[in-house]
């Protein structure tokens, strides 16, 4: 399966910076989708994908989880935000 996530950020200063995680249950997963703009009110769509092998049948859930890590924060837009996957068989 891999997995394609796209967070629509933007900051609300000039030293916010976002993050973007992709969850397997409740685990992060894979590497971390990360936005510092340099300036307020930057605008980008972060890409994130991530690789996981299918160890046996049934089913799983993945999640999307973004954030803040500075005292400012990011908006999340959900415009241009999602989660996509393609399963190979």
């Amino acid at each position: 399966v891999v997995l394609y996530a796209q967070f629509d950020m933007r900051n609300t200063a000039a030293t916010s910076v976002g993050v973007g995680d992709i969850f397997d249950g409740s685990v992060v997963v894979g590497p971390l989708a990360v936005f510092a703009g340099g300036t307020a009110n930057a605008r980008c769509t972060v890409p994130l994908s991530y690789v996981y092998a299918v160890p046996s049948t049934g089913s799983k859930t993945f999640t999307m989880r973004a954030r803040w890590v500075t005292a400012a924060g990011t908006d999340i837009l959900i415009t241009q935000t999602a989660l996509t996957w393609l399963v190979y068989r």
